[in-house]
């Protein structure tokens, strides 16, 4: 599908900042007074069948991402995506009832959604350990299984409401679209043992199936079921 052309006037347009360029060997440009906070470079490029102007980078859709009138128009946008990217949230939305920020402290085996990383990236977990530091502030060590712990203040911390699992219960997620049947849950109540291994069953991940979604929840762990049928197998055979 082809993509729809957009117009862009960039926030900045009117300041003195003018992009610089660099050959990229795929056919595009480096802008190289544009930076990510990991250091990557800027990349612009009409590489494509429509001979568009895009960011190399976007990371919306293709079919959404905006097109440019020209290599300029392209550069001045990829700098006002990474500014827009940097700044941080207004208070306003951290203090959203059941939000990020919303609550003061949490304690021990709390079940938490958590924000992390420079992108925002959300995860789930339960509290493991909590530190006073000498200053006051308060880092929360979150367990995140297989994603490993994360170190994080109440600012970048949410309430997860989101069911605790139960056994026989099946679970699904919608991307990738898999499905777990629940054979055991550890104590936090947010880590399940399933036919999938180890899973954080939480929201925005994975969602407690509809009754006939998936079809009917297991009644007994999938290895002893799997035992079962194999020693009736056996049994016809004799």
């Amino acid at each position: 599908m082809a993509s729809t052309a957009h117009t862009h006037t960039p926030a900045d347009a009117a300041d003195d900042w003018e992009p610089t360029y660099s050959p990229w060997r795929h056919g595009g440009w480096y802008v190289t007074n544009v930076r990510y906070p990991s250091g990557a470079s800027g990349c612009v490029s009409r590489n494509y069948p429509d001979r568009k102007w895009r960011i190399v980078c976007d990371s919306r859709p293709f079919e959404q991402a905006p097109t440019f009138p020209n290599r300029d128009a392209a550069a001045r946008a990829e700098r006002d995506l990474i500014r827009a990217a940097a700044e941080p949230e207004p208070v306003a939305e951290l203090a959203e009832p059941g939000g990020y920020g919303s609550a003061d402290a949490y304690a021990v085996g709390d079940r938490v959604g958590v924000r992390w990383g420079w992108q925002g990236t959300e995860s789930a977990g339960v509290v493991a350990e909590v530190t006073h530091a000498p200053d006051g502030d308060v880092v929360y060590t979150v367990n995140r299984a297989a994603l490993g712990p994360a170190y994080v203040g109440p600012e970048s911390m949410r309430p997860d409401t989101t069911p605790a699992p139960e056994v026989g219960q099946v679970w699904v997620c919608d991307s990738p679209a898999v499905s777990a049947t629940v054979h055991g849950v550890q104590p936090g109540g947010l880590i399940a043992e399933t036919d999938r291994g180890s899973v954080i069953l939480s929201a925005p991940h994975w969602r407690l199936a509809e009754p006939g979604e998936v079809g009917e929840p297991a009644t007994e762990p999938a290895a002893e079921t799997a035992a079962g049928v194999f020693a009736d197998l056996l049994a016809a055979r004799r």
